[in-house]
């Protein structure tokens, strides 16, 4: 699973274990079944306020919510919080979020969730990602991010 929170977020994985286990889901051991959750946590804690963490019961609902419909992308879930740029000072910071990929490979589907929160930003054809681009708000993805920030 993918949470933000920074090492508070791992409570949300520990509300999906407890849901696993009510559902009687998990790996069997000789110790019983021990439900498995992998988990990625990002650091999001400067965006937004720093005491609003995911928690057990957030990760329980997360669970109890989960669909077969595609994940949402962009400033949702673990991606709300995070953020491209910190290299080069708060000033420089734009959002990110959650993105996806797929393809298929010889009748395989090859596929990938990110949430990306990275000092760095990233580029494409030598340009940047996104710096200067506004939105359907006519607002740039940097001045967007500091209407969020405490």
């Amino acid at each position: 699973m993918f949470s933000g929170g920074s090492a508070f977020g791992l409570a949300a994985a520990d509300g999906v274990v407890s849901e696993l286990e009510s559902d009687g889901r998990g790996v069997e051991t000789p110790a019983g079944r021990i439900p498995i959750v992998p988990s990625a946590i990002v650091y999001d804690l400067m965006v937004g306020r720093a005491d609003v963490r995911p928690t057990s019961a957030d990760g329980a609902a997360a669970y109890r919510a989960r669909t077969a419909d595609p994940v949402a992308m962009g400033s949702v879930g673990a991606g709300a919080g995070v953020t491209i740029g910190q290299w080069h000072g708060l000033d420089a910071v734009e959002k990110s979020g959650v993105g996806s990929y797929a393809i298929e490979v010889d009748g395989c589907v090859v596929s990938a969730l990110v949430v990306l929160n990275a000092a760095a930003e990233f580029r494409m054809g030598g340009r940047s990602g996104q710096r200067g681009q506004k939105n359907a708000s006519g607002h740039s993805s940097r001045s967007a991010w500091r209407r969020t920030r405490r």
